[in-house]
C-alpha cells in the first residue's frame, strides 16, 4: 500500500511488550473498520482504511461434474484391467508346483 492510501501519517511509534513486537510487520485489524501498521517493532500512527470485502458472486463454487467424474473412474479402471489380469495370473502361475513328468 502507499503512503498516498495512508489516512493517518506520522513518525511516532509506540512500543507494546516483547510478546507483540516478534509478529511481523504489515497491515492490521484493529476492529473499527481501520488498519494500523506495525513495523516489526512496535506501532505507528499510520492507519489505512479496510480493503474492500470481495462479493459473494464471485467467491461461489462450480457445481461438481459428476459425469465427467465418472468416465474418467471407468476410464481409468479399465486401463489398468490388463495390468491386474497379467498380475494375477503371474501370481497363479508361480503358486502351481511344477510337476516332473517321467517316462
Amino acid at each position: 500500500m502507499s503512503n498516498a492510501d495512508v489516512v493517518g501519517h506520522s513518525t511516532t511509534t509506540t512500543t507494546f511488550p516483547a510478546a507483540v513486537a516478534s509478529a511481523p510487520a504489515g497491515w492490521y485489524d484493529i476492529g473499527s473498520g481501520r488498519r494500523r501498521w506495525f513495523d516489526g517493532r512496535g506501532w505507528t500512527d499510520h492507519y489505512a482504511p479496510m480493503p474492500p470485502e470481495t462479493t459473494v458472486a464471485s467467491s461461489r463454487r462450480h457445481p461438481a461434474d459428476h459425469g465427467f467424474h465418472l468416465i474418467m473412474t471407468v476410464m481409468t479402471l479399465c486401463a489398468w484391467l490388463p495390468v491386474w489380469a497379467l498380475a494375477a495370473g503371474w501370481s497363479a502361475a508361480r503358486r502351481t508346483p511344477h510337476r516332473t513328468i517321467r517316462l
